[in-house]
């Protein structure tokens, strides 16, 4: 009966004061939406299942790359051997490498994104079918017989879930394969979820080159190992391995990765607690604007609470009553803040492009943590006024006009002054975090790529090896192709590259330079390999600075030549070297079998990498090293028909030449790079919005605290006015007031910013940490809004009429 009771009182106290209802269910519905939204991230990498059975005990092992310092390094066929076959910590290895096919005998052919798995992938992920059987062990070899298991979502979207596709057959790269299986759809999950069909990897001798870095491996622990001592096996034997391979090995350490952090990005994590830490200030200056807002209104409400105790009502009562009024306010708070948090995610994945984000969904983990925290933010933030208001000195909360003069006292003061500090502070803290975001941001987009973006439209094609089993065939077809494009209306060149620069995966080679004294197999000098075709480098937009191009006289027969960007003539030719006219070998070994004459320098492409923005670059001709995957990349004037009307055009003229070749990631280039920054653009609006609501928040904190003083000091200005204090005085004295809060907040709040901005350093290109810029205009920004915040009252308090205010 008494909590019905309340019920109905606190109902009553909502209707009663409509404004100071929704102010408050606002700004807790805010910062419960911005919680709502990161919980939702956190809830998939950290409390939903995996879809991998134990998955404490499925741990990744991947290479430690010297060349471009990361940990998460691709492995070697034989590495992998010597892996699964020295180590004593997994039950079994599995490894998988990507692959594309192209699948025809239908309208018209579709490029299939699929994954060469080893027989015992199933088993050490604990996978299950849904219809057929997994990969034999005698399948997994050169001469097995060609089957595929599909993904559930190819299955159903292509085949609608067929029953009698399994066991059918599919053409793939013009060879036929048989249809085994059905994949459970639990396995789809972020970039899984573009799998098409899974086949065995059948490695054999031909991949017996260590160089060769190319497969993901994972393994499942043996019952009671731990894997910090599968780590530390795994790295003994990757250390033996480099004694054994100096050549290849020399430096390449080896490490293993629990099964969370090896499917998210190296710096997810830090990303993930980033925003935990930006929407947890969100809360806290949230429930500092409800603490403030609860404060100033239990002192309108001292005669209310007085009567009710006059009444016989004890304090618990009274506590018990209002917390149960702000429980249904934080119900209601918690209601509108879901609703914002489903508008945000649903808009966050129509600007995405991973998929990834499509797995961010509400589920019950996220009502339940959105309901505890509404109603528990709420309650806590509401104990303080909630003891205040339960204090009340009957005799005095009684005597007429006693709320008029009563501000609560110097502690009550005191109470929100401390609380506006914690805002403006904690708001500052946010918007350091976001201003250095922004700030690297803006460096990316406006940095010096070192080629032109503009007019160029880019495709990936997939030549097959069963209709192109050799170089020459391989020449042919682009040979023929690219004259066809080029003489497309409103086209300026047509070339083909081995990946597209800045957005493709890079690989990387070793290097020897015919003359010098061998080096060391740690200290060898080392570029990114690409290979192009002879309209590239002009087509691109990249500069030649030296020497010529490629030329048609590059053929096969002709003395393999290369070109080389300004970074690796700088790195290895110092002091005055020339190297046009040098020779270079490429692998691994100081004595190569051939030598590659360099006949130019071309400018170097720049990275939006912090850790490595330039790298040496060498570019071979395709007619001498011909592609079986690769770009086209094609420049179009201004005045041509358009790049919608280019792409059908492009269409049209590979499939009168190959009409089995499919072709994907047909788009302009600033399309594929907006596309690939999606991801950032994504969190950077996330910081962003989360700093300009903790701005706002603070604004409106520090505006409620200094209208609320002015209010109770009322009777204090009169006076000074009838005393001869001018209006500009009357403002001073109260913008003065909001000052100090606000110079006490910068302080600890440019504290705490550059404590946290340190940790973001692996986060931002062309900026530091430390950047004064950044903290300067942030620093203006909040002090700009805190001044307006407290002028707009100071202002008021300067048109208060003296006589009205001291009328007896």
């Amino acid at each position: 009966m008494t909590i019905a009771q309340d019920l109905r009182l606190g109902g009553r106290a909502i209707l009663k004061a409509p404004g100071f209802s929704a102010v408050l269910v606002l700004t807790l519905a805010l910062a419960v939406g911005a919680n709502t939204v990161i919980f939702s991230f956190a809830n998939f990498f950290i409390l939903k299942p995996l879809p991998i059975r134990d998955s404490e005990r499925v741990g990744f092992v991947y290479n430690l790359d010297p060349q471009h310092g990361t940990d998460r390094g691709l492995v070697s066929y034989p590495d992998y051997i010597d892996w699964r076959d020295r180590n004593t910590s997994f039950e079994q290895l599995a490894a998988l490498e990507r692959a594309n096919f192209v699948l025809t005998g239908e309208d018209e052919p579709i490029r299939i994104s699929a994954y060469r798995t080893t027989a015992n992938f199933l088993s050490t992920w604990g996978l299950e079918m849904v219809r057929g059987r997994w990969f034999r062990l005698e399948e997994d070899s050169p001469s097995g017989p060609r089957v595929v298991v599909l993904s559930h979502k190819f299955w159903s979207r292509h085949f609608g879930a067929a029953e009698d596709q399994v066991g059918g057959k599919l053409l793939l790269d013009g060879e036929p394969y048989t249809v085994i299986g059905v994949l459970a759809p639990a396995i789809e999950i972020g970039n899984l979820s573009l799998i098409d069909l899974w086949t065995p990897l059948a490695l054999d001798a031909s991949r017996a080159d260590r160089a060769q870095r190319n497969l993901r491996v994972s393994g499942r622990l043996k019952p009671g190992v731990t894997l910090e001592r599968a780590s530390a096996e795994i790295a003994a034997i990757a250390r033996r391995l480099e004694q054994e391979h100096p050549t290849t090995n020399a430096k390449w350490g080896a490490h293993v990765l629990p099964t969370r952090k090896a499917i998210t990005g190296a710096n997810t994590w830090l990303v993930l607690t980033l925003l935990g830490l930006s929407v947890a200030f969100v809360l806290l200056i949230a429930c500092a604007n409800i603490a403030n807002l609860m404060l100033a209104r239990a002192v309108q409400r001292r005669k209310e609470l007085a009567v009710r105790q006059a009444l016989g009502a004890g304090r618990a009562r009274l506590i018990c009553q209002l917390l149960t009024e702000n429980a249904g306010l934080g119900l209601l708070g918690g209601a509108v803040g879901l609703l914002l948090a489903y508008a945000s995610l649903k808009v966050i994945r129509a600007a995405a492009y991973e998929p990834f984000f499509e797995l961010v969904q509400i589920d019950r983990s996220v009502l339940l943590f959105t309901f505890l925290l509404s109603v528990i933010a709420l309650v806590l933030f509401s104990i303080l006024p909630a003891l205040q208001s339960s204090k009340t000195d009957i005799n005095e909360a009684l005597k007429e006009g006693a709320s008029l003069s009563s501000g609560g006292g110097v502690r009550g003061q005191r109470s929100r002054g401390i609380l506006v500090i914690s805002q403006l502070a904690l708001a500052l803290i946010l918007l350091v975090v976001a201003g250095l975001a922004v700030q690297s941001a803006i460096a990316v987009r406006s940095s010096d790529l070192g080629f032109d973006t503009r007019n160029l439209l880019v495709a990936r094609l997939d030549l097959p090896q069963s209709k192109y089993p050799t170089d020459d065939a391989l020449r042919g077809f682009c040979n023929e192709l690219l004259p066809r494009l080029a003489a497309l209306p409103g086209v300026t060149s047509a070339a083909v590259v081995s990946e597209l620069p800045i957005l493709g995966s890079e690989p990387t080679t070793r290097l020897a330079i015919q003359g010098r004294p061998a080096a060391t197999p740690s200290d060898r000098p080392w570029a990114v390999r690409v290979v192009a075709s002879e309209d590239y480098v002009r087509g691109i937009g990249l500069a030649l600075l030296r020497g010529r191009g490629f030329a048609s006289q590059d053929t096969p027969e002709a003395p393999p030549v290369a070109l080389i960007s300004q970074e690796m003539a700088r790195r290895y030719w110092k002091g005055g070297e020339d190297p046009i006219g040098r020779s270079i070998g490429l692998g691994e070994t100081e004595a190569p079998e051939r030598w590659i004459e360099i006949v130019g320098i071309v400018g170097d492409v720049h990275i939006p990498d912090a850790q490595e923005p330039t790298r040496p670059v060498i570019y071979l001709p395709h007619n001498q090293a011909p592609l079986r995957s690769f770009s086209l990349v094609l420049r179009y004037r201004d005045d041509s028909p358009g790049p919608r009307h280019l792409a059908g055009a492009v269409r049209r003229e590979i499939r009168s030449l190959d009409p089995d070749q499919a072709v994907y990631d047909l788009k302009t280039l600033k399309q594929a790079f907006h596309e690939e920054l999606a991801s950032d653009r994504i969190i950077l609006g996330l910081f962003t919005s989360f700093a300009v609501i903790a701005l706002l928040m603070a604004a409106a904190g520090i505006y409620a605290v200094i209208s609320y003083s002015v209010s109770q000091r009322s009777h204090e200005i009169g006076i000074r006015m009838a005393l001869g204090a001018t209006p500009r005085n009357i403002r001073g004295l109260v913008v003065a007031q909001g000052v100090k809060l606000t110079a006490i907040g910068a302080a600890i709040g440019l504290a705490g910013g550059l404590l946290i901005a340190r940790t973001m350093k692996s986060l931002l290109y062309g900026i530091g940490p430390t950047d004064p810029a950044t903290y300067l205009w942030v620093t203006m920004l909040l002090g700009a809004i805190a001044w307006l915040a407290s002028y707009i009252p100071a202002h008021q308090a300067s048109k208060v009429d003296p006589m009205r205010t001291l009328r007896v």
